[in-house]
């Protein structure tokens, strides 16, 4: 039988930790459309910490190096960052194409025109504005 001048209570969890990041290995890639996992995220008190980065998954990378920067917070406030690089190789494959459709070529499979397609068009109309 159990006294009749009990209390009862419910705990109050603490959380004095950070969530702890992980993000992806940094990746080099051949095009510029890229899909990247989303870091992963653990707390001692969040089930479901929120996860904010500075680029979205899938994203259009410019072609070079690109950082992608991501922070993790809890309910109770704290914060843990990571970053990782996306580089984005080589040359669009509209080097060389017809001076003509050249821009829209660059623009329609890459997404941005290409500074070898700009000079080839510069020399394209200085020719011809040479010879009117």
């Amino acid at each position: 039988m159990l006294p009749t001048n009990y209390a009862t209570f419910t705990p109050i969890q603490i959380d004095n930790e950070p969530p702890v990041i992980i993000c992806p290995n940094n990746m080099t890639v051949g095009r510029s459309y890229v899909l990247w996992q989303r870091p992963i995220i653990t707390d001692n008190a969040d089930s479901d910490p929120e996860l904010s980065c500075n680029l979205p998954t899938p994203y259009r990378f410019p072609y070079g190096p690109t950082l992608v920067d991501c922070t993790a917070t809890d309910s109770a406030g704290h914060t843990a960052s990571c970053n990782f690089t996306i580089i984005v190789e080589g040359r669009a494959k509209c080097v060389g194409c017809q001076p003509v459709t050249c821009i829209s070529e660059c623009r329609n499979n890459y997404g941005y025109p290409m500074d070898s397609c700009y000079t080839m068009l510069i020399i394209v109309v200085l020719t011809v504005i040479k010879y009117i």
